[in-house]
């Protein structure tokens, strides 16, 4: 039988860091809490994720003595954790074509209930919310969009497109 390849990227948006916690699965409620507050308005946006991919980044480097940044995690997994976030997780509806992502959507996505400040998580109920729409099909995510999204954010932050630790 094979196994799924695993891999593990520091500063994740939302999960601790395998060699900190000693597993890489369950959602950081502080982390998330930080992701919300992160983003205005009740919504999240890419400009937003890139704020507070620079906020974990800079908190791993602090914290983790272990911190490292490889050349396939740093330039795809590390990225795809936080513009997965908006782009496959954003409403895509007839209102908002180009898509929302309200924190009300993101607290089912993540399985998190109460209010800012004291959430709580329900490991293993992550669900689709209601009445969501998902990506135009004539408009799919990509991998040269994803490009895009991992140059823009390179380009904000340049500690992004470095490798190492």
């Amino acid at each position: 039988m094979l196994t799924p390849p695993r891999y593990e990227s520091d500063a994740s948006p939302t999960r601790p860091d395998l060699y900190q916690a000693g597993e890489n699965s369950p959602l950081v409620l502080d982390q998330y809490q930080d992701l919300v507050d992160s983003s205005s308005n009740g919504v999240v946006t890419m400009d937003s994720l890139t704020a507070f991919r620079s906020k974990r980044w800079d908190q791993q480097v602090s914290r983790n003595p272990h911190f490292f940044i490889g050349p396939l995690s740093g330039m795809a997994f590390a990225p795809a954790g936080y513009t997965f976030i908006y782009r496959l997780m954003a409403n895509h509806s007839a209102e908002n074509p180009k898509g929302e992502l309200t924190h009300d959507a993101l607290a089912t996505w993540f399985a998190v209930g109460g209010e800012s400040g004291s959430y709580t998580v329900k490991q293993g109920h992550e669900a689709i919310p209601r009445n969501w729409y998902k990506r135009a099909v004539e408009y799919p995510y990509s991998i040269p969009y994803f490009a895009a999204d991992v140059l823009q954010m390179g380009l904000r932050h340049p500690k992004f497109l470095s490798v190492g630790g």
